[in-house]
This record gives structure tokens, sequence and C-alpha cells, in this order.
């Protein structure tokens, strides 16, 4: 939805929401992440278009998005693929205005965004198709299971005499019937759970993008230092990439000081009075509360000839996610409710707590998934629970 797109939460949520440019990787993304490197996890079947799988780290070759990528474009003559720092301003597979930069091709680059009637790409649902008929396990992660065909895909891993679905989601699902195990909690919680039983340290999560001065000397009657500061990660995107990251930027000379707003102004330029070379420093206001609210960079201004230019590139770090303390929170508060459970503590009564639910409707299983226990008949509810 449009004011989702632009950073804005619908008003029945009490959330803080972003725009997918500020957008950063969850816990749960970091995971999955992590899982896939170790090899315990095959593949990641998306349906999120915000690109957040791709900037924590996971391999394209290892996700699938069938939905699309608000960060993607592709070649619609070599179907080479270029992920950008910035949010495509079309959807339905529209050209975007860039081309190819393969050697031989040139040709039209197209979003990657599913409109409603488009079809699924071909590709990543083919890819999806096949691990869900050969996986031992699928697991739904924060899904209420009705878009098609991505539900179906889950279903395939039943087929399998072997095969396991478990459903990670605060509400029911249509398909929780089928399922081999049930869990209500948020999928960072369970994720969290998940990396602790396995002793996998997350690692942590910094995102840097690399902010560009160029400065020249304009001679006259007035000389002047015309000085402008870009986002040069992604310089396919022109004045489209200046820094969303950014609320504002201030330029300060000296005794002189020009304050730039982003919000109002797309391009972070200002012009000095020239009576003396120097150094000034650019002060940018950040828009995470990941990081320091500014960080200050300083530029180095040329001599005072016509003509004379000067450019320097800083490494400004945006965004930062540290997994493990998320991890080690999760565990602690799961300490602290465990330790008050059978008791008056308000803490463990108002909490939410994970709740697992096992159906043999379809499967007889003789042991449980959580812990290999024997047993001679169905396992019941009160085993789950204390398991």
């Amino acid at each position: 939805p449009p004011n989702q797109r632009n950073g804005n939460a619908p008003e029945s949520l009490n959330v803080k929401a972003v725009g997918f440019e500020q957008a950063v990787p969850t816990l749960t993304h970091a995971a999955l992440t992590e899982l896939v490197r170790l090899g315990n996890a095959a593949f990641v079947v998306s349906q999120n278009v915000d690109g957040l799988h791709l900037r924590s780290g996971l391999p394209r070759g290892s996700l699938a998005e069938l939905h699309g990528n608000v960060f993607a474009e592709k070649c619609e003559t070599c179907g080479t693929e270029y992920i950008r720092d910035f949010e495509m301003a079309s959807v339905g597979f529209q050209p975007t205005g860039r081309i190819c930069t393969k050697p031989g091709c040139g040709g039209r680059l197209l979003d990657s965004l599913l409109d409603w009637e488009d079809a699924l790409p071909e590709d990543d649902l083919a890819e999806s198709r096949r691990h869900s008929e050969e996986s031992d396990l699928a697991i739904v992660l924060g899904s209420s299971m009705q878009m098609m065909p991505a539900t179906g895909l889950t279903l395939q891993v039943l087929k399998r005499p072997e095969g396991r679905l478990v459903i990670c989601n605060l509400s029911k699902t249509s398909k929780d019937k089928d399922a081999t195990m049930v869990v209500r909690a948020t999928t960072d919680e369970v994720m969290a759970r998940v990396m602790h039983e396995l002793k996998c340290e997350l690692p942590c999560f910094e995102r840097r993008v690399d902010v560009e001065i160029v400065s020249w000397y304009v001679a006259g009657e007035n000389p002047e230092y015309a000085v402008r500061l870009v986002n040069c990660s992604c310089p396919e995107a022109g004045s489209m990439a200046l820094l969303p990251f950014a609320t504002s930027v201030l330029f300060t000379f000296g005794q002189i000081r020009r304050d730039v707003d982003l919000n109002s102004f797309k391009v972070a330029e200002v012009r000095l009075p020239a009576q003396r070379s120097g150094e000034l420093t650019a002060t940018l206001k950040l828009r995470s509360a990941t990081v320091e609210p500014q960080v200050s960079v300083r530029h180095r201004l040329p001599d005072r000839t016509d003509g004379a230019k000067a450019k320097s590139v800083h490494s400004v770090c945006i965004a930062r996610r540290n997994y493990q303390a998320e991890c080690q929170d999760f565990m602690k508060r799961n300490a602290d409710h465990t330790s008050n459970e059978g008791t008056d503590d308000p803490r463990w009564k108002n909490e939410h707590d994970i709740y697992f639910h096992k159906s043999f409707k379809r499967r007889r299983f003789s042991t449980c998934v959580l812990c290999g226990t024997d047993a001679a008949a169905p396992l019941k509810r009160r085993h789950l629970e204390s398991c």
C-alpha cells in the first residue's frame, strides 16, 4: 500500500513503520541466512518484496522471491538481475529507464515487482517447487497460509513419508490441521530458541554506504565554493539514490553554516563564500534509531584557482543490529517466565508464551518431534507442553 511504502504504518497497528530503504533485517532474517550458510537449511521461499533477505547476506541462489523485490531490476533480453540501494518507481515489469551493462547486451531493465494480474517468476517458482518436493521439513514463518501457490508449495513436503510441516504464526491458519507442529509465537522468538539450541552465534549486522563530497572553486566578482554531497554506493540511480537514510545535512566552514533539509530538497548542494581555503565539516542527521543520530565527515576544499576541484569519499554506518544480544534477551525472558510458572506473578499471566500444538490426523508418529521420546500411543498435549 502507498502509505506503507512511504514508511507510514496503518492506523490500526500500534507500531512504528519505516520505508523500505531504511528497513533493517530482523533476527529471523539473520537466523535463516546463518542456517543456509551452515547447511542446515537448503532454500528460502519469500513472499515479501522488501529485499531484507538479500540485505541480510542470504545468497540469491538460495532464495526465491515469488512476488519480486522493490530494489531489483532485470534485463528483459539476457535476464541479468541488478540489486540496487534505491527503490524502483514502478510495478508490473515496467522499464526503469536504465539499460543492461553486460557486455554485448544493452537490453532494457524492468522492475521485478508483480502486479495483481502478473504471473510469478518462472525460475523462482520452479526452484521453490523442486526444493519443496525434495525436502524432509518445511517451516512456515509468519504467514496466514492464504496466498497461492506459495501455500501449495509448503504442502508438497507432506507427500513424502517422512515429510513434516511446521507452521509458526500468531494467528490460526487454514493449514494448521495438516501441520506436524503449530507454534503460536513471533518468528524472532522461535528462531532465537532454535539458534540457542543449535549453539549458533549470529554476527552483528552493519549497513554502510559511501558518501562522496565534491567541491570546486567558482571564480568571479564574489568567488564561491560549490559543494555537493551524494550517495555514491549506487551510481546508476542518479538523483534517485540521494541519501534516503538522512533527514538533513549541515555544512560548516569556519563560522559559515548551511543546512540542507533532505525532506524538501533532493540534492545536498550548497554555495559557500571562498574567502579562504581549508576544511569543511558535513554533518548528516540519520533516520535510523539503531546508530548515533548524526555523523560528521571532513572534506578538504580545493585551492582558490579557477576550475580547481576536490573529491573525498567517506564510509558511513547507517544501521546496526546486535542479533546475538537479542537472542540472549529472548532466552533470559523465557527463563524468567519459566521460573514463575504456576505462581501468581502477574508477568507470567500477562506475557504471551509459545504454545505448541501437534496434529496426528494424517500421520501416525510414535516419537515426539521435539525430544524423540518413544510412545506406544499418539503423544498427548500434556507431554508436548512439558517437553
